[in-house]
């Protein structure tokens, strides 16, 4: 979880962030339906941490992935008598 603290004071969670609008007047959307205005700094910065949470949380995904199956074709191969 990431807390960023907004231009007015505010702090937003940036999982519970569904939509956030750019252009002229940027606003952000919740997944617990609740929307409000936010600065073009704002914006940045939750994009900004959403997209270094994103690219963590993957690589974390994917190399727990690759970890349990190299565990599973190291297992099978011993059961085949096939020790690695």
């Amino acid at each position: 979880m990431a807390l960023i603290k907004l231009d007015s004071g505010d702090y937003i969670n940036t999982e519970a962030v569904d939509v956030i609008k750019g252009g002229d007047s940027p606003y952000i959307g919740l997944r617990s339906n609740n929307s409000f205005d936010i600065t073009a700094a704002d914006r940045d910065r939750i994009v900004e941490a959403i997209n270094k949470k994103s690219t963590t949380s993957v690589t974390v995904v994917a190399a727990n992935a690759i970890a349990q199956e190299l565990a599973l074709d190291a297992q099978n191969a011993r059961r085949r008598g096939n020790i690695l």
